[in-house]
């Protein structure tokens, strides 16, 4: 047993770092992308549509640019280092293909959320309850759908053949509830 803890605290430590240092990359690039005008050189770029054209362009810009420094950490993150500690067996394109998928997702969920935000933020001061109400209805939906529309885009479900382990199952769900 002492061997096998001896083998989860660098693979924790490892990935606890990359969290970090990911967090601090994107956080460091949008705050050089304020800094350097990015918002107003997009608004220029796009003045001529209307607001919300507008808003969609600069938060696809925006996403596109903050995808390519989490390709790159989750690559290291969920690709190499699950292969480092023998943890996965998928292939280089198995992984991008869920990466793809993974970022479609986001990207649509960030193009809703973003969309709803400058929305109340352009009608209402009070945006931040609004955005805030929001936030939270759409987090206990998603929770809702995520297992039927989600979760089969990335993993292969089927019914559970063997009886005594779908009891199993079945009497933890009970038992917490």
């Amino acid at each position: 047993m002492n061997r096998e803890k001896e083998k989860v605290k660098p693979y924790h430590l490892l990935k606890n770092t990359l969290f970090f240092a990911k967090l601090s990359c994107v956080l460091a690039l949008l705050f050089l992308l304020f800094k350097s005008g990015f918002p107003w050189k997009v608004e220029q770029l796009v003045e001529n549509l209307n607001y919300y054209p507008k808003v969609t362009i600069y938060l696809s810009i925006l996403f596109a640019i903050v995808s390519l420094v989490k390709f790159l950490f989750s690559w290291v993150d969920s690709y190499l280092v699950e292969k480092r500690f023998n943890l996965s067996s998928q292939t280089f394109g198995g992984w991008f293909k869920d990466f793809l998928k993974a970022t479609i997702v986001e990207f649509l969920i960030f193009l809703i959320l973003g969309e709803i935000f400058y929305f109340f933020l352009k009608v209402t001061k009070l945006w931040w309850l609004l955005v805030w109400i929001v936030w939270f209805f759409f987090t206990f939906v998603l929770a809702k759908i995520s297992p039927y529309l989600i979760l089969p885009l990335f993993f292969k479900l089927r019914k559970i053949e063997e009886p005594s382990l779908k009891e199993t199952i079945n009497n933890l769900a009970h038992t917490f509830g």
